[in-house]
């Protein structure tokens, strides 16, 4: 007697055939969401560099204009001491030499 067991396939795809689409879907699902991240990433950096060019530029403007003002500073400083020069040397001019007479309206 020739015993052969016929085993139902049908059974086994009833199963199989869904959980393969379901790992097929979940798989592009994953490449789908990868590639989505990828693109946001892309953009972030890219938001990144020119976040990083305009703070360079502001770092150049602020250092610009922190000489600009260190500079007008220094001619303040500058002009002050040439006033008080001025000053001394006319304080000095009028000590020294007697007022000048206006003539007969001073008398």
């Amino acid at each position: 007697m020739n015993d052969t067991k016929v085993i139902d396939t049908k059974i086994a795809l009833a199963w199989l055939a869904p959980f393969g689409a379901t790992v097929v879907a979940g798989l592009i699902t994953l490449v789908w969401m990868a590639s989505q991240q990828t693109s946001t990433i892309n953009t972030l950096l890219e938001t990144q560099r020119e976040m990083k060019t305009q703070m360079a530029a502001r770092d150049q403007r602020d250092e610009a204009f922190k000489a600009a003002q260190l500079t007008a500073v220094a001619e303040v400083k500058l002009n002050d001491a040439r006033q008080d020069i001025r000053i001394e040397n006319l304080e000095r001019t009028v000590g020294t030499k007697p007022p000048q007479s206006l003539g007969k309206w001073t008398k």
